[in-house]
């Protein structure tokens, strides 16, 4: 294998080309990169080494960046279908979902039968709403690729949306039969279309035909402990909640904005409430930072703001906001533990669902704040007024809390004043999530700097 530096110099730029694309399959971002960047410096009007280039863009998470390179090579090479919809596809995943369809259709205008195309196409439909041309997309894709898996997969998701539930149900377990050993997010997908339609017992049945397929997935572990009531663990497992979001973290904003999700708002707005005014003079946590949809709304009351997250795909998200001064790859108990008396103010959104039991995480909490410390943080509210835990595991998989449970946990942890908020974070299935917008204050005045 010839040197990352010196490899568009020493082969001719066909030969060049070979090694990148394979480098690109290979999984080595790096070696790819300096070879494509290299011939483009040699020949700026390189088409291909340009697309391509944008093509690992894509798979490193960088949609953006993507973008104005397979423009430019398009424009050097307009023939090139396949090309397009590649483009499509970035544009998809940057939410520029018109510009997507005008892609699809040029494809489809020199393929009509491209059942990729198809597919693609149904889904930025979906997204903005346009469920006719959605359905009518992806009946395209699965007339000419009866056996096509992204088209089934998301036909199913727009059938979920539209309460066709049986039919939603044929789709994905004709996946599962196709794909029986990759299909995660597919079986947990026929998993909450089985429970909607009230078929617990078969729900179950799938969830133990998932675990057996894939013993390593420990996310039918976990449902089937939040379907059944049995062996609830007292915090979701890391490799659970690591994997859930690796598996969408490219989709995920795109997602949450169909579900109105708020709760970076409503911990941005109770911020705002408990500190007056942005002074931008303490030191923060954004603790389950994610993509880092808070860092922005947050910046200017601090000096310096962290983020930990568990995902890493995730947090190349994040990373690319450039709002954080420190990202951190990891648990959030065990990083605040790591870091006594160091913030004046730890926040956290939709994170906290993933805990049962919130008193190891609240006590290395209060360690890690400076005198006068604040905690803001959501989490899904549990209406549950019988004898129990004062939480519950639901079976979509995130915990929900009481509040009375809430702020016993805080006061056990020493909190000296707790405010509640009660709002909706999110909807899902139709229905409102219903949570709690906690700011709880440790003793002492919080003093900037």
């Amino acid at each position: 294998m010839p040197d990352t530096e010196s490899a568009p110099h020493r082969m001719t730029v066909e030969q060049a080309m070979e090694v990148a694309i394979s480098a690109v399959k290979l999984n080595k971002p790096d070696l790819a990169r300096t070879i494509f960047e290299g011939i483009l410096k040699a020949i700026p009007d390189h088409a291909d080494a340009c697309h391509f280039l944008g093509v690992l863009h894509v798979r490193e998470g960088d949609a953006d960046g993507a973008i104005p390179l397979m423009e430019r090579s398009l424009v050097l090479a307009p023939a090139m279908a396949e090309w397009r919809n590649n483009l499509g596809n970035a544009y998809q995943r940057t939410a520029r979902h018109p510009d997507a369809i005008i892609q699809y259709h040029l494809v489809l205008e020199a393929n009509p039968e491209d059942s990729n195309a198809w597919s693609n196409l149904g889904n930025s439909y979906m997204m903005l709403d346009k469920m006719a041309e959605s359905e009518a997309a992806f009946k395209k894709a699965l007339e000419f690729q009866p056996d096509h898996v992204e088209a089934s997969i998301n036909y199913a998701k727009l059938l979920t949306i539209g309460k066709r539930l049986h039919e939603a149900q044929v789709h994905l377990v004709r996946v599962v039969e196709l794909d029986p050993f990759k299909s995660a997010i597919t079986r947990e997908r026929l998993y909450r279309v089985l429970l909607l339609l009230g078929e617990r017992d078969r729900a179950i049945r799938a969830l133990q035909d998932w675990k057996e397929a894939i013993p390593d997935d420990p996310r039918p572990r976990h449902y089937l402990a939040a379907v059944s009531g049995e062996n609830v663990p007292e915090r979701a497992e890391d490799a659970y909640v690591a994997g859930t979001f690796d598996d969408f973290a490219e989709s995920f904003e795109s997602k949450l904005s169909i579900l109105g999700y708020c709760a970076p708002q409503l911990v941005a707005a109770a911020l705002s409430k408990a500190l007056d005014a942005a002074s931008g003079q303490f030191r923060g946590l954004d603790a389950g930072c994610g993509t880092g949809l808070c860092g922005p709304l947050v910046r200017a009351h601090f000096a310096r703001l962290d983020g930990v997250d568990l995902s890493a795909g995730m947090m190349k998200i994040a990373e690319r906001r450039n709002t954080y001064d420190e990202l951190a790859l990891g648990e959030l108990t065990a990083f605040i533990v790591s870091r006594p008396a160091t913030y004046d103010v730890i926040i956290s959104a939709d994170t906290l669902c993933y805990f049962g039991v919130l008193g190891p995480v609240l006590a290395a909490t209060r360690d890690s704040l400076r005198f006068g410390g604040i905690f803001i943080f959501t989490v899904e509210q549990d209406f549950n007024t019988e004898p129990g835990p004062g939480f519950v595991l639901q079976k979509h998989g995130r915990y929900a809390h009481r509040e009375d449970y809430v702020r016993k946990a805080l006061s056990d942890a020493g909190a000296v004043r707790v405010d509640i908020d009660h709002d909706i974070l999110r909807h899902e299935d139709g229905a409102p999530v219903r949570g709690l917008v906690v700011t709880a204050r440790w003793p002492g005045a919080l003093k900037a700097g």
